[in-house]
């Protein structure tokens, strides 16, 4: 059961997104630049980079979104060597999939809603999904997780590729805004959800026959 005196107040979700804009301006950039010197050492178009710079692409993305919100969860119990390494590893694992399958099978994505819908797919899937077992783990009633993680990311890759004349970091900051935003409300939320909620129950704790109010 989640104690009451978890983070669950608007300082919480500041921190959250506080921590998503800046990890994802600044590994959000290196990932970037990675993909960039991969591209020059290996080649453009070769199996190797494309699933090395994909794997690289998505796991520092994940990183800069998941690297202090990891740290603020552990109050409720939740590993923070778990969700990140949890979430790094499903999204890079998922990325270097899909871009070696759209590399060698289509002629790739034109269309910037159609990058943001698969980019955000391949990041925001696979981590909701990852975190929401650890979240199962400590009674976070979180099935509804991996939908948010899922526009979260949708929406704020869409404003990367919507906007490519603008500085790389701008937009960077823009997503990491969304994400964090997005992300920090929703696990606010779950979060107080939770706190009403004993381990193992489906039903919010009573308390001398009173239904436990939310914290």
């Amino acid at each position: 059961m989640i104690e009451k005196q978890a983070p669950m107040d608007w300082s919480f979700v500041l921190r959250w997104a506080a921590s998503c804009v800046i990890g994802i301006v600044v590994f959000g950039l290196v990932s970037f630049w990675l993909r960039w010197r991969l591209a020059e050492a290996v080649g453009q178009g070769t199996l190797v980079v494309v699933l090395v710079a994909g794997a690289a692409f998505a796991g520092l993305l994940a990183l800069g979104g998941v690297l202090v919100p990891g740290l603020l969860l552990r109050r409720i119990g939740v590993s923070p060597v778990r969700w990140i390494g949890f979430s790094t590893a499903a999204a890079a694992l998922t990325m270097s999939i899909g871009v070696s399958l759209i590399d060698n099978f289509t002629e790739g994505i034109s269309s910037s809603a159609v990058s943001a819908l698969f980019v955000g797919s391949m990041l925001g899937v696979p981590m909701g999904l990852a975190q929401w077992q650890l979240l199962k783990q400590r009674a976070v009633p979180a099935a509804i997780w991996p939908f948010i993680s899922f526009a979260a990311y949708v929406l704020g890759i869409g404003i990367v590729f919507a906007n490519p004349s603008v500085p790389t970091w701008l937009t960077l900051a823009g997503m990491g805004f969304v994400v964090g935003l997005i992300t920090g409300l929703a696990m606010m939320w779950l979060l107080r959800r939770a706190s009403d909620f004993p381990t193992g129950s489906g039903h919010p704790a009573h308390d001398s026959g009173t239904p436990g109010a939310v914290r």
